[in-house]
């Protein structure tokens, strides 16, 4: 799915960073290889609850939710393709709602950025989706386990199973 632009205000905002895309990613097991990942993302990186009061041009219809246009995650969300092309290091989070969760710190960001997702296996073309269900500062991730984020992957894409912590 392309998001287009989203007029608010007299402003243009371009969500084309937001259009889906490809990542390829390494695998650590012993066969070697690589997997092909598609990310995309979904409105919630780039709105927020709508609230009493949200002024109306600034209201974003999300299937049957309305949510509110949000410049400041937009900003942040610019930042979203880069994390997941730096994901090869880096450290992935599991949450209590069986979640996937980065921790970044785009430019801007007065908090740590925490990026919510799922991920799961492919059937064709790709070897696993992953959907950023999510994106906004938030001063910290509460009992949460982590793993290399290619070990998650591995797991994922070759189809061994993924068991989630207990909570």
């Amino acid at each position: 799915m392309a998001w287009g632009h989203f007029q608010a205000n007299g402003h243009k905002f371009d969500l084309g960073h937001l259009d889906p895309f490809t990542v390829r990613l390494e695998s650590a097991l012993p066969s070697g290889g690589h997997w092909r990942l598609r990310v995309s993302f979904g409105a919630h990186v780039f709105t927020r609850s709508w609230m009493d009061g949200d002024p109306p041009e600034m209201h974003f219809q999300d299937g049957a939710t309305s949510r509110c246009f949000c410049p400041k995650r937009c900003a942040h969300s610019v930042y979203l393709p880069e994390v997941f092309r730096r994901a090869a290091l880096g450290r992935v989070f599991l949450t209590s709602k069986e979640r996937f969760a980065f921790v970044a710190n785009p430019p801007g960001a007065a908090q740590p950025y925490s990026v919510f997702f799922k991920m799961r296996r492919a059937t064709k073309n790709y070897d696993a989706l992953v959907d950023v269900v999510s994106a906004y500062e938030r001063p910290h991730l509460k009992g949460v386990k982590g793993m290399p984020f290619q070990r998650a992957v591995d797991l994922i894409a070759s189809g061994a199973g993924f068991e989630w912590p207990k909570k």
